[in-house]
């Protein structure tokens, strides 16, 4: 931007002038931008709005900022079928709203489903006798 100084100014020089850059600085969170692991949201239902809330949820603990479907971003393409593919994993694709004052771009989620792994501990089993008269003993 260039200012020019009128000819009948009595406080500056007639006819001069002075370029002013402004230099804007965008510390909003990039969603395209961020990691692999900051994509990756576990989630334990096959519902959508578990998905969603799963990323809200996965955001206010990575950037400490609560996001508002539809006010800062609307989720699209949610894919993740009962059960999920053989990998446990499915997507769903986010995009900051325009104007969001703390968060842009799109980026697409990937649901890891929440997967419950049982052992036993093959030592901690009784007799408790045989059952109905037949002879066979139930183990717990």
């Amino acid at each position: 931007m260039t200012a020019k100084v009128k000819e009948t100014s009595q406080y500056l020089i007639a006819n001069s002038s002075a370029k002013f850059s402004i230099n804007y600085f965008d510390d909003r969170i990039d969603l395209d931008n961020l990691s692999v692991d900051d994509k990756k949201v576990y989630f334990s239902t096959y519902s959508e709005s578990d998905a969603k809330q799963s990323v809200i949820d996965k955001f206010k603990e990575t950037f400490n900022k609560t996001l508002v479907e539809e006010k800062d971003v609307s989720f699209s393409n949610y894919n993740a079928q009962t059960p999920l593919k053989e990998d446990g994993t499915g997507y769903i694709e986010v995009t900051a709203k325009d104007k969001n004052e703390y968060i842009k771009g799109a980026t697409k989620f990937v649901l890891v489903e929440k997967r419950i792994s049982l052992s036993f501990d093959n030592r901690i089993v009784r007799n408790l006798g045989s059952v109905n008269g037949n002879g066979s003993p139930l183990l717990l």
